[in-house]
């Protein structure tokens, strides 16, 4: 899929870019395969991660320090473009010169862009940080297109120490330096493969281990002044706090209840207190007996509480047409 991506790139109308792959792992077969493949073209540079850390969030970061470009787009190595989208976006930019960043629609495919039938989410005249502190990611990673001065000026890198949801907690930093952009809704020329291997792979993030490492994380973020001050945004990021407990009891995981406190402690509202009781009594009957803690659940299918807690998402919601 990677020399799929690559292909993508070197098929540019816009020929002034650089493109940056840090292996994280990759085979040798494979890393034979790439440099075969971009043997001959000097704006596509490999660097491999020998040893240290991993994950995609050293390897961005690793990719920034070696970038050049005036401007910086973070892919996945199964994310494509259409042959006109480097230029169209630099045609943007150059229209509006003294934005930080732009943010662009995107598609998403399980196959070939041509069976994309769902926009990533829908573009609204809202405030974008609190729609992603309510975990609705707005944009994803490769949605933005990022001016690389304002990166570096505000000192922004990917978190290393996060084991899942790093593209989110990125763009909440970014947005946390209270960027100028604008938000373009067509066309569509950037695609994002989500298929059953995908999921698969996502249903990691729900493991214990990683959903405590993600709530630390997610304390960290309310020390960013911007949300630190406004009770609103501290809500929304306890409120999905508090839907990362839910799904961990879901799992029947037990002995939760002094972070449903510490997570309630945070800031004291009626919405957030109510979610915190509800999530207390299902931990207690979960620790009597699962079949209690199962019905209590579907009984409280209609409550405020977990209404408020399980809200509706725009994520994927919007078909293409």
């Amino acid at each position: 899929m990677l020399l799929e991506t690559i292909k993508s790139f070197q098929t540019q109308t816009f020929q002034n870019w650089e493109l940056i792959l840090v292996d994280d792992g990759t085979s040798l077969f494979e890393v034979q395969q790439i440099e075969g493949w971009i043997s001959n073209d000097v704006r596509v540079k490999h660097l491999r991660r020998m040893d240290g850390m991993q994950g995609a969030s050293v390897c961005r970061n690793l990719g920034l320090k070696m970038a050049k470009g005036k401007w910086v787009i973070f892919f996945d190595s199964d994310d494509l473009i259409t042959s006109d989208c480097l230029n169209f976006r630099m045609k943007e930019c150059e229209k509006h010169d003294d934005l930080d960043m732009l943010v662009f629609q995107t598609a998403i495919f399980q196959n070939t862009p041509s069976d994309a039938t769902r926009f990533w989410n829908r573009f609204y005249d809202q405030d974008d940080l609190l729609r992603f502190l309510n975990a609705d990611v707005v944009w994803p990673i490769c949605g933005s297109l990022i001016r690389r001065e304002y990166i570096l000026k505000n000192n922004l890198q990917f978190n290393e120490q996060a084991l899942s949801f790093q593209d989110w907690e990125w763009h909440i930093r970014v947005l946390c330096k209270f960027p100028h952009y604008i938000k373009v809704s067509s066309p569509v020329n950037m695609f994002i493969r989500r298929n059953n291997s995908y999921i698969k792979n996502s249903d990691s993030h729900h493991q214990y281990e990683v959903t405590m490492n993600r709530l630390q994380n997610m304390k960290l973020l309310c020390l960013e002044a911007p949300i630190q001050s406004n009770y609103i945004y501290i809500e929304a990021i306890q409120r999905t706090m508090l839907f990362e407990i839910f799904r961990l009891q879901n799992n029947r995981k037990q002995h939760l209840e002094k972070f449903i406190i510490e997570i309630e402690s945070m800031y004291s509202s009626s919405t957030i207190n109510k979610i915190a009781l509800y999530l207390k009594r299902r931990s207690k009957l979960l620790a009597i007996h699962p079949v209690l803690f199962k019905i209590y659940t579907r009984l409280s299918r209609k409550t405020y509480a977990q209404k408020a807690l399980i809200m509706k998402r725009s994520y994927n919601s919007l078909i293409m047409h």
